[in-house]
């Protein structure tokens, strides 16, 4: 599953996980070590994300 690898390669489980709490999309993209590309970082991630909640990996508030 490549929305894994992703999730692992970008330490997304870490970010999340040394903020304490649920994030909101926008704080988790603003943490990850990737560039924001004319705003359009939210919408790169928000897919693997949906995938990775819907999947059991990750639990929605």
């Amino acid at each position: 599953m490549m929305s894994l690898k992703c999730a692992i390669q970008l330490g997304i489980s870490h970010i999340i996980h040394s903020h304490g709490r649920a994030m909101i999309l926008s704080d988790l993209v603003n943490s990850l070590p990737i560039n924001n590309i004319n705003g359009k970082s939210c919408d790169y991630i928000y897919h693997p994300m949906h995938i990775l909640i819907y999947g059991g990996f990750f639990y929605p508030n």
